[in-house]
């Protein structure tokens, strides 16, 4: 009874934490909501992993109910979605999830929301985004308005699923939450499929726009799928000058390797060094001769 009645309490800590989050949202011009809207995901997600099943659903549920009656329209579908990916991640961890597949289902959901917020929300209101993308086609005359808001949906959906995953371990930590461990940093392997991907993506796009004459939906989809390899390969860039910090104790320029990765530009040696890892297994073969 003692434990039913902690919970409970601790439920209405998080409620009212979520409370205040809202109040700040309004008071301060609607930030949370347009800058870190993954705020609004950390209390019912710390709620979710520490307490039991029927107590964070009524915490969520309440924490919805709330926005309702306090916050503003377009609070709701922020904070809703939130409050969703919150929940369930906080599932996956009282449910000994890996790392990674909880990170992979958060950001899944993040891009879902934030499709959900460019395409459909743009169409509701009748927002007219052309007059906006002609400054952006001056520096990227290929890439279509479809492509590029689906590439930003893309973009921003991963680093909010990498806000709320990195916050939640942080504070899950704190709090002396049991979780399954991280993995190490060389125990996640390179593949040569994202490489073989990009080759062939790449090909199909030079012929479509260069020897084919192919519809632009189609030249569109081929650079973003493009672009997702991109990504993919700049991240193994990054495991791969990560292990070399680890392996040759230069942890200071770990900060480096791992900035260097988000400057455009500077970005294509990180992409070419995780291209090269995939089709060579170069870090694998460095750690095995290291360790001989």
């Amino acid at each position: 009874m003692n434990v039913r009645t902690n919970q409970v309490t601790q439920g209405a800590m998080y409620c009212a934490l979520y409370g205040l989050l809202l109040f700040f949202n309004q008071q301060l011009g609607l930030i949370v909501e347009t800058s870190l809207p993954c705020l609004f995901s950390l209390p019912i997600l710390v709620c979710s992993a520490k307490s039991e099943k029927n107590i964070s659903w009524i915490v969520a549920l309440s924490m919805g109910l709330m926005t309702l009656l306090f916050g503003a329209f377009t609070t709701w579908f922020y904070s809703w979605t939130a409050i969703l990916i919150g929940f369930l991640y906080g599932l996956g961890i009282r449910k000994k999830w890996s790392m990674m597949k909880n990170f992979v289902f958060c950001t899944i959901l993040s891009i879902m929301t934030n499709f959900l917020i460019i395409f459909v929300w743009a169409k509701i209101f009748d927002m007219e985004l052309f007059e906006e993308y002609k400054m952006i086609q001056t520096y990227l005359p290929y890439v279509s308005l479809q492509t590029f808001m689906a590439a930003f949906a893309l973009i921003l959906g991963l680093l909010e699923g990498l806000c709320v995953h990195f916050m939640g371990i942080l504070l899950l930590r704190k709090l002396r939450v049991d979780m399954v461990p991280m993995k190490s940093i060389f125990e996640i392997k390179s593949t040569i499929y994202p490489a073989l991907a990009s080759i062939l993506i790449w090909g199909l796009y030079y012929f479509s726009a260069n020897v084919l004459e192919c519809s632009q939906e189609v030249v569109g989809l081929l650079q973003l799928l493009w672009l997702m390899c991109y990504f993919i390969l700049d991240f193994y860039g990054v495991i791969v000058l990560l292990s070399l910090c680890v392996i040759f104790q230069k942890r200071k320029l770990a900060f480096l390797a791992t900035l260097g990765a988000m400057i455009p530009g500077i970005q294509w040696i990180w992409v070419l060094i995780g291209f090269i890892d995939c089709l060579f297994h170069i870090r694998e073969k460095i750690f095995k001769r290291i360790t001989l």
